[in-house]
């Protein structure tokens, strides 16, 4: 986690703080758009983004299911990347 020291420095980001974080915040915008393709099955305003989690159609069980496990693996993902390198820059800036 990005804690700042005495001198106003940022320390390093802990990747399972972080893997966590980006996994709830992609889960919560995931169900609040499947919770919104249900409401208003019409609109083509969540489809989108529930499309990049999964090819099922949109309210379907499968597409719930594969939504959840995509959101999740995407956020690990994107942690295990960012966190190494912004630990890096902010490593090289001490």
């Amino acid at each position: 986690m990005a804690t700042l020291n005495r001198l106003g420095g940022e320390g390093p980001v802990d990747l399972v703080a972080l893997g966590g974080g980006l996994t709830v915040t992609l889960l919560v915008i995931f169900l609040l758009c499947a919770g919104a393709a249900l409401l208003v099955p019409g609109a083509n305003f969540s489809h989108n983004w529930i499309g990049l989690f999964s090819t099922a159609p949109v309210g379907s069980l499968r597409s719930f299911i594969e939504g959840i496990i995509w959101s999740t693996v995407f956020a690990w993902v994107a942690a295990i990347i960012f966190a190494p390198v912004y630990n890096r820059i902010v490593a090289s800036r001490s």
